[in-house]
């Protein structure tokens, strides 16, 4: 997979709250995914997501951490999060994007690039990679943590 082809890139702002609804879309979403601006505000994140892994998930980024000893916590640190994932185009058609992300405390700033050439591989989880404040890598399967968290409830 040639991962140095972009296919254009854009910035967007979403709302840090269960509706994840769309605030601001650089006018880069038009070359990335075939949407004006003024067709994708307003309009919730999930509405684009094109990998088998519930579209929910994605707002488990933002709400979830695990401590040292593995149970769940309220995130609140300072991070910034990078993943693949497929959205979908203005056509319908999946295009794989990598997007890196970083939370304010009611919104979520995002950078998308997309990758039309990558073959299509759907994602059944969402595994992210999370870099806090001090550097350090982690990896976080969202999917898994959000599964745990219904079952304890």
């Amino acid at each position: 997979m040639n991962m140095t082809n972009c296919g254009g890139s854009f910035i967007g702002i979403h709302t840090r709250d269960d509706s994840m609804s769309v605030l601001y879309m650089s006018r880069g979403c038009q070359q990335a995914l075939g949407f004006e601006p003024a067709q994708i505000v307003n309009r919730q994140v999930k509405d684009f997501v094109a990998d088998a892994y519930r579209a929910s998930d994605y707002m488990g980024i933002y709400q979830l951490k695990s401590n040292a000893d593995g149970q769940l916590e309220e995130e609140d640190d300072a991070s910034i999060y990078c993943w693949f994932t497929n959205l979908k185009s203005a056509a319908g058609q999946p295009i794989l994007h990598k997007l890196i992300s970083m939370k304010a405390d009611n919104a979520v700033i995002f950078i998308g690039m997309a990758y039309p050439e990558a073959p299509y591989q759907t994602r059944t989880e969402l595994e992210v990679q999370q870099i806090d404040g001090m550097g350090a890598t982690r990896a976080l399967n969202v999917t898994r943590k959000m599964l745990e968290m219904q079952h304890r409830q």
